[in-house]
């Protein structure tokens, strides 16, 4: 009798295995999240290939192993998985704007700004999305466009220290100085300790010849890396000026 109810219970968890294909692999998808999430993303990586082998028809699954692969370095498997995630899932804005991003480390800038905006077509209230297309615009020299986008960026998200710093940055090339220090120090204000902002906000103030403060601006990001060699060498043109 003992041996009967053993094979019948082993009989039911076959039967509720093939009733439920998709629970090993949606368990296998989890624990990859998991892992990820820890920075084990060589761990990560090979659950995420053992959902595939399972069922290649998960976008999230092709998107998520394309995430990992590009925090590997592996950028050409990345964008091979994107591009399949893409295929099963056309409508996927997350997915275009990870793919947007992989195609900037490779200075396909124009691409990049190609699938942001199809990211953005499908949910416009991506405000990271907003905020690289920006910087792509910027690289491509669209400045006036690359504003548009932070503003956007900003309306979403306005406590996003990168895209205050970012919108500075391309006022600045506009020779908005004023401007760009407004929003360096909303940047600085989210995020004191936001070096790249500190730097940013001493060159204005070097463009608008105020030199003290210039400086203070340098000493703020040495206090934050004293090996900053760009810092350094900030600091040594601003104490030039001043002793003029």
């Amino acid at each position: 009798m003992g041996l009967f109810k053993l094979f019948r219970k082993k009989k039911n968890k076959t039967k509720l295995t093939k009733r439920d294909p998709g629970r090993k692999v949606r368990e296998l998808v989890s624990k990859g999240d998991s892992l990820y999430k820890l920075g084990r993303y060589e761990e990560a990586l090979s659950f995420f290939n053992k959902a595939l082998r399972l069922n290649p028809n998960i976008a999230d699954a092709w998107n998520k192993k394309g995430v990992i692969l590009y925090k590997l370095a592996r950028h050409q498997e990345a964008l091979n998985c994107y591009e399949k995630a893409l295929r099963l899932n056309p409508n996927y804005a997350e997915c275009f704007y990870n793919k947007g991003n992989l195609l900037v480390e490779f200075g396909r800038h124009r691409d990049a700004v190609s699938c942001y905006e199809e990211a953005l077509r499908l949910n416009p209230k991506l405000a990271d999305a907003w905020r690289e297309k920006g910087i792509a615009l910027r690289t491509l020299g669209r400045y006036q466009d690359a504003v548009f986008c932070y503003d956007e960026a900003l309306r979403l998200n306005p406590n996003d220290a990168e895209t205050w710093r970012s919108k500075g940055a391309v006022l600045g090339r506009l020779g908005h100085h004023e401007q760009a220090l407004e929003c360096y120090d909303k940047a600085l204000e989210i995020d004191p300790k936001f070096a790249p902002a500190w730097h940013d906000k001493g060159f204005a103030l070097y463009c608008l010849k105020r030199y003290d403060e210039a400086l203070k601006c340098a000493e703020e990001v040495l206090k934050i890396k004293s090996d900053d060699d760009l810092a350094l060498k900030f600091r040594q043109m601003v104490l030039t000026e001043l002793k003029r």
